[in-house]
């Protein structure tokens, strides 16, 4: 079964505000709607010590820049449908090697 995710409007534009590259920010929309939203039991694992919400992590590296990871953690919970995955929110990390 497919999940439709919700991302609020005050989520897209934090996400807008990390200036990242448009390939990147595409890049999350389709993970965060296609790898997660059809198979969401594989992808969101339990936050500690909470009953509500799942965590969704996945990191990207910066097609710009090979030595720059993106670590995107979301948090999402299920909508009271429970058809939908509603993103609540969530942290950001960039990481550059050397």
């Amino acid at each position: 079964m497919s999940y439709r995710v919700t991302i609020p409007n005050h989520i897209q534009r934090r996400i807008a505000r990390w200036e990242l590259p448009e390939s990147l920010i595409v890049e999350i929309h389709l993970r965060l709607r296609d790898e997660l939203g059809c198979n969401p039991q594989h992808h969101l694992h339990s936050l500690a010590g909470s009953y509500q919400g799942m965590e969704y992590r996945f990191s990207l590296i910066d097609p710009m820049n090979r030595l720059c990871e993106h670590i995107c953690t979301f948090w999402i919970v299920y909508s009271q449908d429970e058809e939908s995955l509603i993103v609540m929110n969530f942290v950001y990390e960039r990481r550059v090697g050397n």
